[in-house]
């Protein structure tokens, strides 16, 4: 199985650096492929549960005897943030931890390098310097994007968590409001106290779903 898995990522990875040469020279090939939604994927026995940057879930395509797993699924198995530079045409599979979200492919960052004006684009990275290198700049942690377009911010998952619990929000103490992410689901885990309840909450921060709810009395 750890051979058929690391067959499925290598064969993966040579799909986007073929598709980033063939854009690179203008030439766009259709092909005819079946989206394969019976084949399970497992990682040492593991089976491999894959979404997109929306949080539904892709599946494997074969094409011509060929599995090919899209690229955000490739990145979850190698450990990798997936940047697309827009302006290249190039698909990179970084070694970093970041949660920005972006619309286009499954990318987890978008910039454009040949693109002078935007400067908010991940910088490349830089040669050491004869004295000391310099520190590569960090990717932003999930709680400072909270107030991104796409996301529905603490404030409304609060009101979500006070709503299903049946409170008002001079009744409740928040222990805890963060956004995570896990399994490639952005959400907001939320900790509540309320006379002897205490209230745990897993809310979806794109579409305000409960994913968890829990319930404990305490002394």
């Amino acid at each position: 199985m750890k051979k058929r898995t690391l067959a499925l990522v290598l064969a993966a990875v040579f799909s986007v650096g073929a598709v980033s040469s063939i854009g690179a020279a203008n030439l766009i090939s259709e092909i005819k492929a079946e989206l394969r939604k019976d084949f399970t994927i497992r990682v040492d026995g593991k089976k491999q549960n894959f979404k997109n940057v929306q949080g539904d879930e892709v599946f494997p395509i074969l094409y011509d005897g060929t599995t090919y797993l899209p690229v955000r699924a490739i990145g979850e198995l190698m450990g990798k943030t997936v940047y697309w530079d827009e302006g290249k045409l190039e698909i990179d599979l970084r070694t970093e931890n970041t949660d920005k979200t972006t619309t286009v492919t499954d990318a987890d960052v978008i910039f454009d390098s040949t693109d002078n004006s935007k400067k908010d684009h991940p910088k490349p990275d830089k040669t050491e310097k004869a004295e000391k290198p310099e520190k590569a700049e960090k990717p932003p942690k999930a709680d400072k994007i909270a107030d991104k377009e796409d996301l529905i911010g603490k404030d409304k998952a609060k009101e979500i968590a006070l709503e299903k619990a049946g409170l008002k929000e001079s009744e409740a103490k928040f222990v805890k409001v963060e956004l995570d992410f896990d399994n490639g689901i952005r959400k907001y885990e939320i900790e509540i106290k309320s006379g002897t309840k205490e209230y745990e909450a897993d809310i979806n921060a794109t579409t305000g779903e409960i994913i968890k709810w829990e319930v404990d009395f305490f002394d």
